[in-house]
């Protein structure tokens, strides 16, 4: 197919297709497109012709963007993504640069783009996962830059598979993801370092270290940017040789001129940066004060914020149930504490009255967040059985588990009823050859919920 078939495509099956150039797009403020038409198409067949690849634009197509190089542990993130959402919608793999893939997804509310970058034990740089969402945009179709192949689909392709078929996902979905993602990656050797520039040896800053190989990469702020990455693979747990040897490649990746006046001495002096980041992490760790000494947070002042910022995004029946919805997030952080846990609901009548936004709202107070709208019960045993402790699960449109269809959904019943009480496992039978073994899965989890109706489940419910 020519670009502009493609391109007819992808807008007819719901999607917003640009010309790009390698990996970038030729149109101006392209970031504000919400639509492509067959006009737009037509022209810049006759105004873009060297613009050969074709993107997509992000915010109504959230794209997990895994661009890691470690085979197994992409394997292991595309698991996940599988057994999360295959069950409510189409999961596509597009392939650039193997074993680096992107995954589609869809949501009707564009969040801004979501990152975490990965220190590897090799030194390697800017190996990270994405989703890219608002004012991003992700190539689907054409020539990879660096390799030279063609972009490649599996298990179908945005030509072919309509925008609505692509399975659905929110901010707080995506935060969940995110943060499951991240542990995936950690089993994997990987380091998961912050992602804010430092200035001035440890004061932070929004940038992130995209921008600081940028600088590198063109030249800009060889001094500050180097120093900076030195901070930040030290204080990641990089040994010191080996953040020598990175930087080292980087300065010699760099497209700006290697001259003897600005190039020559930075790479000369990346050796005694390097020093001056362990010996700046040495005095933090030293000046850092013993546990006995370390400041009491004011509970009563952390409460009272949760409180104000509950209020400011969900519209409580009354100050109760306002301080109840507080109380219940407070208590997930305790939960090792307590012998038995109630489980919260946002119940309604009437759809579209603001559960799935008091779901959303809940998920960074809570801990161990588990946002989901179709969990499979295996899904929920592994997560509650996590040595990691167990998770706050925030069930939305739980009617779907207790309506008509409510036989298919019995282990999952069985996880949200037996799991309000510590210790509390589910047994389950296994079949391994010709024997059946009978096993006990840990369910003792925090459970806050969002659908129609009223269920016979133990609820925290206030009016």
């Amino acid at each position: 197919m020519t670009p502009t078939d493609v391109r007819t495509r992808l807008a007819v099956n719901g999607y917003v297709p640009i010309p790009c150039s390698g990996k970038v797009p030729v149109l101006k403020k392209w970031q504000s497109r919400t639509e492509t038409s067959a006009g737009d198409i037509d022209i810049w067949a006759k105004t873009c012709p060297d613009a050969r690849n074709t993107g997509i634009l992000t915010p109504y197509t959230p794209t997990l963007d895994i661009d890691v190089l470690d085979e197994s542990a992409v394997d292991a993130a595309v698991a996940v993504v599988r057994e999360q959402f295959e069950a409510r919608g189409k999961i596509m793999l597009r392939y650039g640069n193997r074993p680096k893939v992107a995954i589609l997804f869809r949501t009707d509310a564009p969040f801004d783009k979501m990152r975490v970058m990965l220190a590897v034990p090799d030194g390697s740089p800017e190996q990270k996962i994405e989703l890219l969402c608002r004012g991003q945009q992700i190539i689907a179709f054409g020539r990879h830059p660096d390799t030279g192949g063609m972009y490649e689909w599996s298990d179908g392709d945005p030509s072919r598979v309509k925008h609505d078929e692509l399975p659905p996902i929110t901010e707080a979905e995506a935060q969940t993801l995110m943060s499951v993602l991240a542990e995936v990656m950690q089993k994997h050797g990987y380091q998961i370092v912050d992602g804010r520039k430092r200035k001035g040896n440890g004061a932070d800053s929004a940038d992130d270290w995209g921008y600081l190989y940028e600088n590198i990469r063109i030249g800009r702020d060889y001094h500050d940017t180097l120093r900076d990455l030195s901070w930040r693979l030290i204080a990641a747990g990089t040994d010191a040789g080996t953040v020598v040897n990175q930087l080292r490649a980087l300065m010699e990746q760099s497209e700006a001129p290697h001259d003897e006046e600005r190039w020559q001495p930075r790479y000369d002096d990346i050796p005694r940066l390097v020093d001056g980041a362990v010996k700046l992490l040495r005095q933090t760790k030293e000046k850092k004060p013993p546990p006995g000494e370390q400041p009491v947070p004011d509970g009563a002042a952390v409460l009272g914020l949760a409180r104000d910022y509950l209020k400011k995004y969900v519209a409580h029946p009354s100050s109760h149930a306002l301080v109840a919805h507080t109380l219940l997030c407070a208590h997930t952080h305790l939960l090792e504490a307590f012998d038995s846990t109630p489980r919260g609901a946002f119940l309604s009548a009437f759809p579209e009255s603001g559960k799935t936004r008091a779901l959303e709202a809940t998920a960074p107070l809570v801990c161990r967040p588990v946002s989901t709208v179709n969990a499979s019960s295996n899904y929920l045993f592994r997560k509650a059985g996590d040595d990691a402790g167990p998770p706050t699960v925030l069930f939305d449109e739980i009617d779907t588990i207790f309506g008509p269809k409510a036989k298919e959904h019995e282990d999952i019943r069985g996880f949200i009823n037996a799991g309000h009480r510590k210790g509390a496992t589910y047994g389950r039978c296994r079949v391994v050859g010709n024997s059946v073994l009978t096993e006990d899965s840990p369910c003792y989890a925090a459970v806050m919920m969002g659908g129609l109706g009223w269920y016979p489940i133990r609820c925290c419910r206030a009016r």
